[in-house]
């Protein structure tokens, strides 16, 4: 198979790049925002699915191929569960906020086992944001700040005092 063909060697590339991106950004103090990370994770999900299908096409023996497609398609349904529950059980809600002072701040808010958290850091722009917390809360049970809407203002008590809203 050519090399400037096979989808498999530049889906692996591109997932050094973005490892390497990641790696760099966090020595820097910096992470990806949310749509940043879904959207390169899912674009390398996509290319090695695609590259995983392009190899199996070129198998010649049709027996071998019927094996090996089977074998692909059990473990390609058991990781697709695993990663959808930890998908599911990670996700992070993104909002960007203002604090009194005018600086914006990203928000990530999720739920744990019984707690709903948010957690603030600072923004930088639209694909990045710092990697350190700046401030936190933590809600017992049911969130009443969650989904957000123009006019809710959410106080956090357990760090600062401040009040942030929507930007």
């Amino acid at each position: 198979m050519e090399k400037k063909k096979c989808i498999l060697l530049w889906d692996l590339l591109f997932g050094a790049v973005f490892a390497l991106v990641c790696a760099v950004l966090w020595h820097y103090s910096l992470q990806l925002r949310n749509w940043a990370l879904i959207t390169g994770i899912v674009i390398f999900a996509a290319a090695f699915v695609a590259g995983i299908v392009q190899l199996i096409m070129h198998i010649k023996n049709q027996t071998v191929k019927s094996v090996v497609t089977f074998i692909t398609v059990v473990l390609l349904l058991i990781t697709g569960v695993i990663a959808a529950q930890i998908g599911v059980l990670d996700y992070k809600t993104e909002h960007i906020v203002v604090d009194e002072t005018g600086n914006k701040y990203v928000l990530h808010s999720g739920y744990s086992i019984f707690d709903y958290d948010c957690w603030f850091y600072e923004y930088k722009n639209f694909i990045v944001c710092s990697n350190e917390i700046c401030d936190s809360v933590s809600y017992k049970g049911y969130n009443p700040f969650e989904p957000l809407n123009e006019d809710d203002e959410i106080v956090i008590a357990s760090n600062s005092n401040k009040t942030y809203r929507l930007s």
